[in-house]
């Protein structure tokens, strides 16, 4: 385990997620964990100062145990401290009943098509005692109107007081829905309100982080200026978020097309974007300065590359996977700067180590484990991969680089792609060796672009050149998508699968660096675990057969699956706004394996379904579902009388109250969905007898399985 050994921060990485995942999974931290840590740190440095005493010989495995106890816990302390909910003053804590509070708007204000959307920091809340100092943050929405002042009055720095409270966040109420509520729960906010016009009112204007401001400033000066060059909407989308970062301003349309070929690294400014630059400052300036001898002139080209590397973070507007970005490279300059031959492993653990301690939670972003799992598949596999094959024309070595590039990248992200996104890209290699020099190029004229717009005639053709260039690269990729099979998409993993996939890769490095036939013997064993659990897996999908009543807010939607048949009812909302439906049901059926799905009307015909006008009736395994559109009458409800449903599905605030229905139905079980209201549904609650009721809005999803 020399490898183990040779890369000190790898070890001290991986010790540090131990600790992070123990307390985010298990809430382990007490007075005692600080207390034994604060015990092993001095075990550990009295037996570092004495492991050479002659008066005490200690061995290094004990050394390097009670050093891997201390990250675990430091993991777990830090932590737990993280989390802001934890402290006494957070209104996550509070058990008075806020009236209103005062925040700051802390965030820049995405504006959408009914909204704005931000975060707030809370500073002081108001209850039935007075106002007092508080802490969280509340991502809020302020709702839409004719004011023009409302952007300025709705701005980042306001100071703003808000009446009523915010909500705590839920977690979905769909089965395998995406978990917001766990999601923001990692950025430290709990909370969310809907807020209106006459709920705020602006009390001053600040600003609490000039550098956050000015980022802020700058990136819609540049955003600005790229809309100018770039007169068409949808090119001049994609040119803000490729050269900034910012996605908002993109319809589904493209952000299909680009996730459907495996693009969507080209549109999120991240390692790639990062490393272009780098690489590009590398060629232009400073493609000696690493062997140099002198390390004062190695410090000052590493301190320039440094500045503009940071430069471009302001001009992006510090967004997060910027930053994660900017910081990982900024540490592999600097290892660069002390030592020409540092370890590329070694830099990549100085980082994931330093970010997670800033952000033990960065253990749980999809993005940051995509860019180190990238990198890391590119360092490792891509020179061993080259090696085979080595033209002598230059274009073909470009060509090849791309190739290898690509391969070794989608090598070790695709099973956290599937895991994720449930789809992989099949023409993944055919888009990286057509998009990938087109980006670069974009990305590099629209730096100069930027860098240049003041010069009149320049900026023209820059601004030509670049919307060009855009409308060509969306060109190729709408083609793509078209393609017979550009996709597979409707693959569902599970965590240990996950798991077991990145151990097959782990397995085939290890091969490759020491040769030995034993690994594929592990890999043949991993491979076999990994079978079975797939063809148990598909024995579920063959021996399914359920009832699902989904939660939708003024919606309905009725689910039904035998085997690997189903048939979905469903409001004609959906159809218009299918985005809404697959948000909440999507992952649900990719589980399921039902991918592609069709939302049909409540008339139509079924064989063990009758539409019979204000009610249906679905026969399922021998049981009897009646469903309620509309409101009867009670000469109607009194013609029911001879039906004995086992459930009773209530839609659209169609039950007014238990009177109404017939007297052999009071011990059925009546199920209602989110198309009621709250207060009907509260008082039909408040008022039932010998009735079973279940309520999606606070129940979730009801579900029946044979």
């Amino acid at each position: 385990m020399t490898w183990w050994r040779a890369y000190p921060f790898i070890r001290f990485s991986f010790f540090l997620i131990a600790g992070i995942w123990l307390e985010c999974n298990f809430n382990i931290y007490s007075p005692t964990i600080m207390v034994v840590f604060l015990l092993l740190i001095v075990v550990f440095l009295v037996g570092y100062f004495l492991k050479n005493s002659r008066f005490w010989s200690i061995k290094s495995i004990f050394l390097g145990g009670i050093g891997s106890l201390v990250l675990i816990f430091f993991g777990i302390i830090n932590t737990y401290f993280y989390t802001e909910k934890h402290e006494k003053n957070h209104i996550y804590q509070e058990k008075e009943t806020i009236i209103a509070y005062q925040a700051l708007i802390n965030q820049e204000v995405e504006i959408r098509k009914k909204t704005l959307r931000t975060t707030l920091k809370i500073k002081s809340i108001l209850t039935k005692k007075g106002w007092k100092n508080a802490k969280g943050e509340v991502l809020v929405y302020f709702r839409k109107d004719t004011n023009t002042m409302q952007k300025s009055i709705v701005e980042y720095g306001n100071e703003i007081i808000i009446k009523n409270a915010p909500q705590l966040l839920t977690s979905p109420l769909n089965p395998n829905q995406f978990d917001f509520s766990r999601y923001l729960s990692y950025q430290n906010i709990y909370h969310q309100q809907f807020i209106d016009n006459n709920q705020y009112q602006v009390i001053q204007k600040t600003t609490p982080n000039y550098i956050f401001y000015y980022s802020l400033q700058f990136r819609n000066f540049c955003s600005n200026t790229l809309k100018n060059f770039v007169k068409s909407e949808r090119e001049s989308s994609i040119a803000v978020a490729l050269l900034l970062g910012v996605r908002e301003q993109m319809d589904n349309e493209i952000l299909e097309a680009y996730s459907a070929t495996g693009l969507m690294h080209v549109l999120a400014v991240s390692g790639m974007h990062v490393g272009l630059i780098v690489f590009l400052l590398d060629f232009l300036f400073f493609k000696k300065w690493k062997k140099h001898q002198k390390n004062n002139i190695r410090y000052r080209y590493a301190s320039i590359m440094l500045i503009l590397l940071w430069f471009y973070a302001l001009v992006t507007g510090m967004t997060p996977s910027v930053l994660r970005a900017v910081m990982m490279f900024s540490i592999m300059i600097v290892g660069t700067a002390i030592s020409s031959r540092v370890s590329m492993y070694n830099n990549l653990g100085v980082s994931c180590f330093i970010l997670l301690c800033f952000n033990p939670f960065l253990i749980y972003s999809a993005g940051l484990q995509l860019s180190y799992m990238a990198v890391w598949g590119i360092v490792y596999f891509q020179p061993k991969l080259s090696y085979y094959y080595q033209p002598k024309n230059k274009i073909l070595r470009e060509i090849w680089l791309i190739i290898t590039v690509s391969i070794t990248a989608q090598l070790a992200t695709f099973p956290l792609g599937v895991f994720y996104f449930h789809q992989f890209p099949n023409y993944f290699l055919l888009s990286n060796l057509l998009i990938i020099p087109l980006s670069t190029i974009i990305l590099y004229v629209g730096l100069i672009a930027l860098a240049f717009c003041w010069l009149p005639f320049i900026n023209v053709i820059l601004g030509t050149t670049l919307y060009y260039g855009i409308w060509l690269m969306n060109e190729i990729t709408f083609q793509l998508q078209k393609l017979p099979f550009s996709v597979s998409d409707g693959i569902f993993i599970k965590e240990y699968e996950l798991f077991l996939l990145y151990g097959m890769i782990f397995l085939l490095a290890l091969f490759i660096k020491y040769k030995k036939l034993i690994y594929w013997k592990y890999i043949a064993f991993l491979v076999f675990i990994f079978v079975s659990f797939r063809i148990f897996y598909i024995y579920q999908l063959k021996n399914q057969n359920f009832i699902v009543l989904y939660h939708f807010n003024k919606n309905s939607s009725l689910h039904i699956a035998s085997a690997e048949k189903h048939f979905i009812f469903g409001d004609s909302t959906f159809k218009k706004e299918k985005k809404n439906f697959d948000f909440a049901t999507k992952a649900h059926l990719v589980k399921t394996g039902f991918n592609k799905t069709i939302i049909n009307d409540w008339k139509v015909k079924k064989d063990n379904y009758q539409f019979l006008g204000k009610y249906s009736l679905l026969y399922w395994n021998e049981k009897v579902v009646f469903i309620l559109h509309q409101k009867l009458k009670q000469k109607e409800w009194k013609n029911l009388n001879e039906i004995t449903p086992d459930f009773v599905i209530i839609r659209k605030n169609s039950l007014f109250d238990w009177e109404q229905i017939p007297e052999n139905w009071n011990k059925k079980t009546f199920i209602f969905d989110g198309s009621n209201g709250l207060k009907r549904i509260k008082k039909l609650d408040s008022t039932k007898t010998t009735q079973k009721t279940y309520f999606t809005h606070w129940q979730g999803a009801w579900k029946m399985e044979k």
